[in-house]
């Protein structure tokens, strides 16, 4: 199943958002000592790889018809 571009950003963009604020909510959980601190860092930890992974979708997703020109031109 082919998932468009546009798409996929779109999903990892409320991934990031959702992780964000249950992150945010994670935090007052351990400040009110209702949650291991741990649950809080694996949550955390998990944030820049998407991130990342955003960003390098939003840059394919900038730069997709110069790709797809190039490798029509290599054919």
């Amino acid at each position: 199943m082919k998932i468009p571009l546009e798409v996929q950003v779109s999903a990892v963009e409320r991934a990031v958002v959702n992780l964000r604020g249950h992150i945010d909510i994670l935090r007052e959980l351990v400040s009110k000592k209702k949650r291991d601190p741990s649950t809080l860092e694996v949550k955390e930890s998990w944030l820049p790889q998407l991130e990342a992974a955003l960003a390098t979708l939003k840059w394919l997703e900038k730069h997709e018809s110069s790709i797809k020109n190039a490798l029509k031109a290599q054919k």
